[in-house]
C-alpha cells in the first residue's frame, strides 16, 4: 500500500510538472498573438519583419500565423525579409521554408523577400583590399547586413518593424527614418522564448536542427538549462536586432568562433572553413596593417589613384597589399576545393563559397591592381562608414 502511495505521489507531481509547462506555453503564446493582433488592427503602414531564421524570428512567424488565423482579415501588407550571406548553419534552408510558408499564407497580404548579399564580403577584402574586421575597423554588418536591410526598407515611406528580439521598450523608434519598432517579445526570458519555440508548426519547420545548433553554440547537453549571454559576450554583432547570436564563419571580429567549432565535431567539411578563418587572421597580422589609422585613413584621404603594386600599408593606400589578397584568394579556392571533396566522399552535394561571378570579380580586381581611395562620410543615420 505504501508503494502505491508513493507512486501516486511521485505520478501527482510529474503530471503537475507538465501541466505547469503546459499552462505557461499557453499564457504566454496567448500574451504574445494578443499583443500582435492589436498592432495589426492598429494603423496601415506597412509591417516589416527581418527573419534571421534563429530561434526568436522563426517563433515570430509562427505566432504571426496563429494571430492572423484569428482575424477575419488584415488589411496591413506585410513583409518577411531575410537578408542571406555565407552562412551554412541558418541561411541555406530559409529559401525551401519561405516557400513551404507561402502555402499557409495569406499571399494577397505576405510577401516573402530573400535579399541576396553573399557576394559582398569577398570582393571588399580580397577584391578591393579593405581589411578584414577586426574592433576598431567593424565594416562586415554595416555592409553585410544593415545596408541591404535598409535598402528594403527604403521602398516605403512609412512602415513598422516587428522586431523578435527581447529586452527594451516594447515600443521604440529606430534610427533610419524614425521608424516604429515593435517588440512583441520585449518582456520574456530566453526560457520563456524556449517554451514558445518548442512548437510545431504547420510548415514543418525543423525546430530540432535549430535546437540541436543552440545546443552546439552553448556546448552544453540542453540549451534550456542555461541564460543566453549578455550580447557583448557572443560570437555574433547582432547588429540592429538583425542577426542572431550567431557570427559568420568568416568572421575575424570575434575571437573565437563557438559554434562553428563545436559543429565541426558532427560535420567533419566544416573543418576547412576553420582553418581559411584562421589563415585570415594571420594574414592581417603578417600585413602589419595600422588598425589605429584604418579608419581615419579612408575618411581623410581624396578621390585619387594608388598603385597597390607597391610596398604600401595603410599610411599610403590603407587597403591589404596586392601580394596578401592573392593568397587569399588562392586559400579560398582550395578551400572550396577542399570541403567539396569531403562533401563527395560523405555522400553529399556539392556547394559553392562564393558564385563564379564572384570569383571573376575579384580576378579582374586583383589582375588590376590599381585602385581608387574614395573619400567617405559619417552615415547620416551614425551607422558606421560606407567604405565604397
Amino acid at each position: 500500500m505504501l508503494e502505491l502511495v508513493k507512486k501516486y505521489r511521485k505520478e501527482k507531481k510529474r503530471l503537475g510538472f507538465v501541466l505547469d509547462i503546459a499552462w505557461r506555453k499557453w499564457k504566454f503564446n496567448e500574451i504574445t498573438i494578443n499583443s500582435m493582433k492589436r498592432l495589426l488592427e492598429k494603423g496601415k503602414d506597412p509591417i516589416i519583419i527581418p527573419f534571421s531564421g534563429n530561434r526568436n524570428s522563426r517563433t515570430l512567424i509562427r505566432v504571426l500565423y496563429e494571430t492572423l488565423e484569428r482575424m477575419e482579415s488584415c488589411e496591413r501588407e506585410i513583409y518577411i525579409v531575410h537578408v542571406q550571406q555565407q552562412d551554412f548553419i541558418l541561411s541555406y534552408n530559409i529559401p525551401s521554408l519561405f516557400d513551404k510558408m507561402k502555402n499557409f499564407f495569406n499571399k494577397d497580404k505576405i510577401h516573402f523577400h530573400i535579399i541576396n548579399n553573399r557576394e559582398n564580403f569577398y570582393i571588399k577584402l580580397i577584391g578591393q583590399g579593405v581589411p578584414a574586421p577586426n574592433s576598431s575597423f567593424w565594416w562586415c554588418g554595416q555592409e553585410d547586413k544593415i545596408k541591404p536591410m535598409v535598402a528594403f526598407f527604403n521602398k516605403f515611406s512609412k512602415y513598422v518593424i516587428v522586431s523578435s528580439s527581447t529586452g527594451g521598450k516594447r515600443n521604440e523608434v529606430h534610427p533610419i527614418n524614425n521608424a516604429k519598432v515593435y517588440k512583441p517579445f520585449n518582456a520574456f526570458n530566453d526560457s520563456e522564448l524556449w517554451e514558445l519555440f518548442l512548437t510545431n508548426t504547420l510548415w514543418g519547420d525543423d525546430i530540432g536542427d535549430v535546437y540541436d545548433l543552440y545546443e552546439t553554440y552553448y556546448n552544453t547537453d540542453s540549451p534550456l538549462s542555461i541564460n543566453e549571454e549578455p550580447i557583448e559576450y557572443r560570437d555574433g554583432c547582432g547588429t540592429l536586432e538583425f542577426d542572431s547570436s550567431f557570427s559568420c564563419w568568416f568572421c575575424t571580429h570575434s575571437a573565437k568562433y563557438k559554434t562553428l567549432e563545436n559543429y565541426y565535431t558532427k560535420n567533419e567539411w566544416i573543418r576547412p572553413l576553420l582553418t581559411f578563418n584562421k589563415s585570415l587572421k594571420e594574414i592581417m597580422t603578417k600585413g602589419k596593417i595600422d588598425e589605429i589609422n584604418m579608419q581615419r585613413s579612408y575618411i581623410k584621404k581624396g578621390d585619387r589613384i594608388a598603385d597597390d603594386r607597391k610596398e604600401f600599408n595603410s599610411a599610403e593606400s590603407g587597403t591589404i597589399k596586392y601580394e596578401s589578397r592573392r593568397i587569399m584568394f588562392n586559400k579560398l579556392l582550395e578551400t572550396e576545393k577542399e570541403i567539396n571533396s569531403i562533401r563527395l566522399n560523405q555522400g553529399l552535394s556539392k556547394i559553392q563559397i562564393i558564385s563564379n561571378e564572384t570569383k571573376e570579380i575579384i580576378e579582374k580586381h586583383i589582375s588590376t591592381p590599381l585602385i581608387r581611395v574614395i573619400q567617405t562620410v559619417e552615415d547620416a543615420a551614425g551607422l558606421q562608414l560606407s567604405l565604397f
